[in-house]
């Protein structure tokens, strides 16, 4: 992904692979190199990772935070 510079990520879940400090690292080298990136997560994840998060509830509501 990183050799190949897309502009956009989508990792599905990547602390369920990696270790919390790697995935610290892999956001941090796509956001040095511009890839926007989007993961999805299960509300386990540091809001301090993100710049902006969006929460989707049961019945349809969301909330869009931006940090």
């Amino acid at each position: 992904m990183l050799l190949a510079a897309p502009p956009f990520a989508f990792l599905d879940r990547p602390r369920s692979a990696l270790a919390s400090a790697q995935v610290v690292r892999v956001l941090r080298l796509l956001a040095e190199r511009s890839i926007t990136y989007l993961t999805v997560g299960n509300g386990a994840d540091d809001p301090d990772d993100y710049d902006a998060i969006l929460e989707l509830g049961d019945g349809g509501e969301w909330t869009w935070r931006v940090r």
